[in-house]
């Protein structure tokens, strides 16, 4: 029985007996394989390398295959096969390995490497934005002295970063096994082969300095993108389509590869998401149509996505326009992430497409407007929706949609665009010392304030200039402001956008300012966009206080073929400058980027920029129709197409980097507190990296939001009061959530005007403060209970949390907690004021 099960194992290559003696030579005739790469293997029959292995893969046809494997494997200079269980054994260290004759194996081993003159995948090439052209070829090594030596960078694209931030790196080595980035020397003194452990990193070229690089691919066309927090992702949301991003892909070419499915079906990927570190991809799947649908987070870091478009039956995809999908945040165990889009376990109150979302001050989420038909680039009267709705995280009742005035408009205004051009319509919540949800609101030409505690309008705005739309399809950039110590107003900034003219809308340039809660609120004329005019251009707010305007046309508006005319050149725009001087033109792109395309900050202080997709649905040459006429729901539109170019369906995902980022170096934030409380005082310590000591301090908290349609849904940046001792710093949070309403935030720190290279956890439960690596989104919760019932209550919340992400990411059912609660906590009132600022609340988490 004993030798049964031994010979059972044996054949599973579980393990092996070492019984032979050891040789120190191959007994019989070896042979010799050269790869590509310049690395020699022999081959030696009836022979063990007896001793650990460090990998054990099954079902390997022969000893060529095993060959294969350990040459594509990091690290792998020695293996052994095991013909009669058709094992191959990757092997670690050499000095605990004995080779020995045994008839059953064949053992396999690195015996040289010869020198390679180019590299033998090709490599990838990214450009940056001094303009030198790197090339990061996977599996060579540089042999030979390296003059320094960086433990602990993560990926062989940050060892590429980190060589073009050192002066006079041109050549460098990752180690991929121990992440090390060995920056190189004399290039006498290095010899390039091949080697499976190594990546090689090299300048190739030179070109006129840039501010793009492109990093990957988004898979799938990118209308919609947000970050989940505390993790190093991107998520991309696009509609239902075939898309041709993924497998196969060629980045360098721009290359369809093949239709991207999911596993064991025909139905193609329309959801990714993408590691901002690596560039590496996975599909996600959405159960319903997430067409032109709308994001804002939970304050427990939950992204909820509501709304969309018609199921597709045939591909198992079902109706949006009702759905709240939610999806999970970090951290995630080893850094990959295993969650997807969670549905069915709530839906909306009305049918909505192109609505908008914010989150309040209570921790709600709030969803404005939209159509309850697809398939429009205008409203109609009849398909409406000028309601808003909430969504609490802790899965309680709401009430029945609340009309909107501003959203209300009769079919005699059909085709009045002055009406119904209110999509998206244009949503911001206003800091106030009463701590109210006030929220800023346009609608097609129309302005407003309303206070969303009352259900009221808090007050009445001015219309826009001259009575243009500026909201979806004729999309302006609209941006509130960082809210300045000095100046902590919620001030409004439009630009471009176009015109009511039919059938042929014009684009605008002119761009305005408002302080909506002033007595005399007015919009007041700003610099005219440098470039000329311009529409549905995003605005992305950067650490250093001003405003990246990018993306968008000069011609046309929102909607499938109704642009031409890309914006090509990025605009930075300083709020604090004089007027007539606010404006830069910054250097720009290749990469046309029409409808549905996308800009959002990285924790890395740089800009993630992609999408472009004006067919709407996959196109491989972007022509655009011969007939300038489309259809409007029911109805032949009374506006023609604008695209004469040709713009094909865009899977490149370019980073875009700001001035700041050639700065020679960059403070780091050594460590954070924990807990951050609105009002309260809270510390963080500061390396100024060679920067002055004594240099100014500013300090702000970012929440990149939620992006799509040229419209940033969330978006806010926000200072906080700085002193400075030494580097150990003291920070005073906003004082209340209207300021910044609950949940995760990067925290950013800039030396005279150079931000940090990334964020701090913040989070309420840390016990050190949890440092972020290079770029993670931090885990910036902030909370006003501070008794000692509402400090145990949000501890039992973060043990609900545990089991219920465990049960989420295996898509079964909640498990289910009754939570009884004692005095102090006297009334229902005061057990909700807890349980919301706790900001840890997750869904169907009920009291």
């Amino acid at each position: 029985m004993g030798a049964t099960i031994g010979a059972s194992l044996l054949a599973l290559g579980l393990f092996t007996t070492y019984t032979s003696a050891a040789i120190t030579a191959c007994p019989t005739a070896e042979t010799s394989k050269t790869y590509g790469d310049g690395v020699v293997f022999k081959n030696c029959p009836n022979t063990d390398y007896q001793g650990p292995s460090a990998k054990v893969v099954n079902g390997i046809a022969s000893t060529a295959a095993c060959q294969d494997l350990c040459q594509s494997t990091i690290a792998c200079v020695q293996a052994v096969y095991d013909k009669g269980g058709q094992v191959c054994h990757i092997k670690g260290d050499a000095n605990q390995i004995t080779w020995a004759a045994d008839n059953r194996f064949d053992t396999i081993r690195v015996t040289g490497r010869n020198p390679i003159t180019e590299c033998p995948n090709s490599g990838i090439n990214s450009t940056y934005v001094d303009g030198k052209i790197y090339n990061v070829c996977g599996g060579t090594d540089y042999q030979g002295p390296s003059v320094a030596i960086t433990n602990n960078i993560i990926t062989k694209f940050a060892c590429a970063d980190l060589c073009d931030r050192s002066n006079g790196c041109v050549r460098a080595v990752y180690d991929q096994a121990n992440n090390v980035c060995h920056q190189k020397g004399d290039a006498n003194q290095l010899t390039w082969v091949g080697n499976s452990q190594f990546a090689t990193i090299r300048v190739v070229g030179q070109t006129a300095s840039t501010s793009f690089r492109t990093v990957g691919s988004s898979g799938v066309a990118a209308q919609m993108v947000f970050l989940p927090p505390n993790s190093t992702k991107a998520v991309f949301i696009d509609n239902y389509h075939p898309n041709l991003g993924g497998p196969g892909y060629n980045l360098q070419t721009n290359t369809f590869g093949q239709p991207w499915v999911y596993d064991g079906t025909n139905t193609a990927v329309f959801g990714a998401e993408f590691d901002w570190q690596t560039y590496s991809l996975r599909a996600l799947r959405p159960q319903t149509n997430t067409f032109c649908s709308a994001g804002a987070f939970w304050p427990n870091g939950t992204m909820v996505n509501m709304a969309g478009a018609e199921p597709d039956g045939n591909a198992g995809v079902n109706d949006g326009f009702q759905q709240v999908r939610t999806y999970a945040p970090g951290p995630c165990a080893g850094g990959q992430c295993t969650q997807d889009w969670i549905e069915g376990r709530r839906q909306l109150k009305a049918r909505r497409w192109y609505p908008t979302a914010q989150t309040l001050t209570d921790g709600a989420v709030l969803v404005v407007g939209g159509s309850n038909g697809g398939g429009l680039v205008t409203n109609l009267a009849s398909i409406n929706v000028p309601t808003y709705e909430r969504i609490y995280a802790d899965g309680r009742a709401t009430a029945a949609p609340i009309k909107l005035p501003i959203l209300d408009f009769t079919k005699a205004d059909d085709a009045n665009p002055k009406k119904s051009y209110q999509l998206y319509p244009s949503l911001h919540l206003l800091p106030n010392s009463a701590g109210y949800s006030y929220v800023f609101q346009l609608a097609a030409t129309t302005a407003e304030v309303w206070n969303y505690n009352t259900d009221k309008r808090y007050k009445a705005l001015p219309g826009t200039p001259n009575n243009q739309p500026r909201t979806f399809p004729a999309t302006a950039m609209l941006a509130m402001l960082p809210l300045r110590l000095n100046d902590p107003v919620g001030e409004i900034l439009m630009c471009g956008g176009a015109s009511a003219d039919i059938p042929n809308p014009v684009t605008l340039g002119d761009c305005y300012r408002m302080r909506p809660l002033d007595g005399s609120a007015a919009w007041a004329a700003d610099d005219n966009l440098p470039n000329g005019p311009q529409s549905m251009s995003d605005g992305v707010l950067l650490p250093d206080g001003t405003v990246l305007v990018l993306n968008g046309a000069h011609k046309g508006l929102a909607g499938g073929f109704m642009a031409d005319e890309p914006v090509m050149t990025p605009l930075l725009y300083k709020p604090t400058a004089p007027r007539g001087s606010r404006w830069t033109s910054l250097p720009g792109t290749n990469v046309p980027r029409l409808y549905h395309s996308v800009a959002h900050l990285l924790p890395t202080g740089e800009v993630l920029v992609a999408g472009s997709n004006p067919a709407v649905g996959f196109s491989g040459d972007g022509r655009p129709p011969g007939d300038k006429h489309f259809w409007n729901w029911d109805r032949q539109s009374y506006l023609l197409q604008q695209q004469d170019g040709n713009f094909q369906t865009e899977y490149r995902v370019e980073y875009f980097s700001p001035p700041y980022m050639k700065a020679p170096s960059r403070p780091k934030i050594n460590s954070a507190d924990a807990t951050v409380k609105p009002g309260a005082s809270f510390k963080a310590s500061l390396n100024f990296n060679g920067l002055p000591t004594q240099g100014t301090i500013v300090a702000m908290l970012s929440n990149p939001g939620f992006t799509t349609h040229g419209v940033n849904m969330g978006q806010r940046m926000v200072e906080l009061k700085v002193t400075n001792s030494n580097g150990q710093l003291t920070l005073k949070a906003p004082p209340n959530y209207s300021y910044a309403p609950p949940g995760f935030y990067l925290l950013f720190i800039s030396v005279n005007g150079i931000p940090s290279e990334g964020g701090v956890s913040l989070g309420k439960y840390g016990q050190n403060g949890g440092i972020g690596v290079r770029g993670s989104l931090v885990a910036g919760v902030y909370t006003d209970s501070s008794n000692q019932s509402c400090f145990m209550l949000h501890l039992l919340f973060v043990v609900i949390n545990l089991f219920q992400r465990l049960y989420d990411q295996n898509h079964e059912e909640l498990l289910r907690l009754h939570v009884y609660v004692e005095s102090p906590i006297n009334s229902e009132n005061d057990l909700r004021n807890c349980t919301m600022s706790a900001s840890s609340l997750g869904e169907n988490q009920k009291l």
